[in-house]
């Protein structure tokens, strides 16, 4: 699955009739989509930078049900995905792009710094999304793992550099350790709002 340039996927999950979900990113224009997909626009501005996409496959891998790229003007990329029982996928990864889609509603829709997380939801038929936020400081933060609990609440993991990475009140610890500093945030359903952010980590 790939077009002319460099493709790579970073996530793969299989729903109960055993299609298929890949994400990750791609540098290529021409990379497969779909139609009636989220966004079948290239937009990555800077030679060799890259989209985000996310595909789905019927369960023979014969053909793609929806294939999208999401991402902005700069480097994106999806590092891990999650899919609930209806069939939305839920991603994050890191992006550049101060044009990066988010939704109204959405926790965060001002990019912060270098890079950035993202955490997107995108709606069973691939063709829109529910919601869409950036998580962030001044710095560089990436998200590298997420998951979802039973009422769809969605939890992030990863490294900031941001000592303004936001936190929540009342939480383990509001205050950066050292260069690089593990997070855990916990979204609510709707992507609008934290209900926990914290550091963990040393000097």
């Amino acid at each position: 699955i790939g077009g002319s340039k460099r493709d790579q996927a970073n996530s793969i999950k299989i729903n109960a009739v055993n299609e298929i979900y890949i994400a990750g990113y791609t540098s290529s224009d021409n990379f497969p989509t779909t139609n009636g997909a989220f966004d079948r626009t290239y937009n990555d501005t800077i030679i060799n930078n890259s989209d985000a996409f996310i595909s789905k496959l019927n369960a023979t891998g014969s053909l793609l049900i929806y294939s999208s790229y999401i991402g902005g003007s700069n480097n994106d990329y999806i590092i891990n995905m999650v899919i609930d029982e209806q069939g939305n996928a839920y991603v994050t990864g890191g992006t550049f792009s101060a044009n990066f889609p988010t939704t109204n509603g959405g926790y965060d829709q001002t990019h912060n710094g270098s890079i950035d997380c993202f955490v997107t939801k995108l709606n069973s038929a691939g063709t829109a999304l529910d919601y869409s936020t950036f998580i962030g400081g001044y710095s560089d933060e990436e998200a590298f793992a997420l998951i979802l609990d039973r009422k769809h609440n969605i939890y992030i993991t990863g490294h900031t550099r941001s000592a303004n990475f936001p936190t929540t009140t009342g939480v383990y610890n509001q205050t950066i350790n050292g260069n690089v500093d593990v997070f855990i945030s916990k979204l609510n359903t709707s992507g609008s709002a934290l209900f926990f952010s914290t550091f963990v980590g040393g000097n």
